[in-house]
């Protein structure tokens, strides 16, 4: 059976860029002190990130794991740390990361939580334990105050669940990133590419894949020659 998550991995740091960049934008804006070397290093690797300077950035981050003066920034750098790791598919030290930072003594804010939460949830998506993704997903979903990251944590939950055969409810995870406010058109893009996938490969539904990859294709035109590819295939 045809099966690709979230897009590929692959393809992720192309069409998702926007989206990865917002989720490791945002936490720094959050807890940013001016004059601050911690905030100063992990504004650094934001750049570095967002430039394409994978490597530059896991530096930085990690020297700000050891400015870090509470839990919280300790686990928020760790976390950035294992999403660049993602992208870079150093999905080992990625998933060290992320462990690292869940595990930091003390309590940590829901804007740190979430972001090694999603890093987790991916090195499960690539190790293919699709039980442990959703769980993670469940626990960032109860966390409050991170609206920012809904999107892409519905993303991947809809992964986890085609990963688990759960066909109807990735469909429903996918679509509620449709109606969710601020969600850029690539974004949307790739949620009806999933959607597709879904309806062709699982659900054996081509009058429905067809018309989401049409979908994905007017939303994000970067999609139309994967789309075009699937649609190839429906009798």
């Amino acid at each position: 059976m045809y099966f690709r998550l979230h897009y590929s991995f692959g393809a992720l740091s192309r069409q998702l860029a926007v989206a990865l960049g917002l989720a490791l934008l945002l936490p720094t804006a959050a807890l940013a002190q001016p004059d601050d070397p911690y905030t100063e290093k992990l504004q650094a690797g934001d750049s570095k990130s967002s430039s394409g300077d994978h490597a530059g950035a896991v530096a930085d981050y990690e020297a700000a794991v050891t400015d870090a003066r509470t839990p919280t920034q300790r686990a928020l750098a760790l976390g950035k740390k294992a999403m660049v790791l993602v992208r870079m598919r150093d999905y080992p030290t990625a998933r060290e990361a992320a462990d690292s930072a869940l595990s930091t003594n003390g309590s940590i804010e829901a804007v740190a939580e979430v972001t090694a939460l999603q890093a987790l949830a991916k090195c499960q998506l690539h190790e293919k334990n699709y039980t442990g993704a959703l769980d993670s997903m469940t626990r960032a979903g109860e966390l409050s105050g991170i609206e920012w990251a809904k999107p892409e944590l519905a993303m991947i939950r809809g992964d986890a669940e085609r990963g688990t055969g759960m066909f109807d409810a990735a469909l429903a995870s996918y679509r509620s990133i449709l109606d969710m406010p601020e969600v850029s058109n690539e974004f949307r893009g790739v949620a009806w590419l999933n959607i597709g996938l879904t309806e062709q490969y699982g659900l054996k539904s081509g009058l429905n894949a067809k018309e989401a990859y049409m979908s994905a294709g007017e939303l994000n035109p970067g999609l139309k020659a994967e789309t075009e590819a699937h649609m190839a295939k429906i009798p």
